[in-house]
């Protein structure tokens, strides 16, 4: 009797490791997983509050406002400023005034241009975190086991 009672104290000391070893696994994994959901909500997404279907339709409008700014923006750029030579300083300042036009004309455009990419950046990127949101196991395990420092 006593020979069993030994050997199942032997064999319930070593499952005391294994059981706290797990709990510190788990708990860990808790923790991450709370870090990283909470990481998530900080993240940048100022197209988090818009429907599924409305972000397809910004995507959409802006496809094409970045083609008509692209296009208008490459028609501008292209252009060469002449720059005429005039003899009185009026007629000068006039045309440093138009060419400083023009130049911010171009400016202008390219600045649309810009923000129609960034935009259009943004709101893929948000149609893709959905998408990726909508794989729940997937989601689960990649917060709970993405360590970022």
């Amino acid at each position: 009797m006593a020979r069993r009672f030994g050997r199942r104290l032997e064999a319930g000391s070593s499952v005391i490791p294994l059981l706290l070893l797990l709990a510190i696994l788990v708990g860990a994994g808790a923790w991450n997983y709370r870090r990283n959901a909470a990481a998530e909500e900080n993240d940048y997404r100022p197209f988090r509050g818009y429907t599924d279907e409305a972000i397809e339709q910004l995507i959409d409008a802006y496809e094409g406002q970045h083609e008509r700014s692209s296009k208008r923006f490459e028609a501008a750029a292209s252009r060469k400023v002449r720059v005429e030579g005039k003899a009185y300083f009026g007629e000068q300042v006039q045309e440093f005034e138009r060419v400083q036009r023009i130049s911010k004309n171009t400016r202008t455009l390219r600045d649309e241009l810009a923000e129609s990419q960034t935009s259009l950046k943004l709101l893929r990127e948000e149609s893709s975190k959905r998408a990726s949101e909508r794989q729940k196991l997937r989601l689960f395990f990649e917060r709970l086991l993405t360590v970022n420092f």
